[in-house]
């Protein structure tokens, strides 16, 4: 959820910072460039800290520690 929220609020900077400081600046470029890299982070994330996850609790000594 951090990571979209995250995105949001860049999205967000970006166009507050086109309307005011630069308004010459197209954010699309920004948001495209932004989403185009942090989607496939995202996908990774989703699926491989879970898996780790699961791993670590499977492993006797993480969950005796963990406990």
């Amino acid at each position: 959820m951090a990571m979209i929220t995250r995105r949001l609020f860049s999205i967000v900077g970006a166009f507050v910072v086109s309307l005011t400081l630069a308004p010459q600046v197209s954010p699309i470029a920004y948001v495209v460039g932004s989403l185009s890299a942090a989607i496939p982070v995202m996908i990774i994330q989703l699926v491989f800290i879970p898996l780790f996850v699961g791993f670590l609790l499977r492993n006797k000594e993480v969950a005796k520690a963990i406990a």
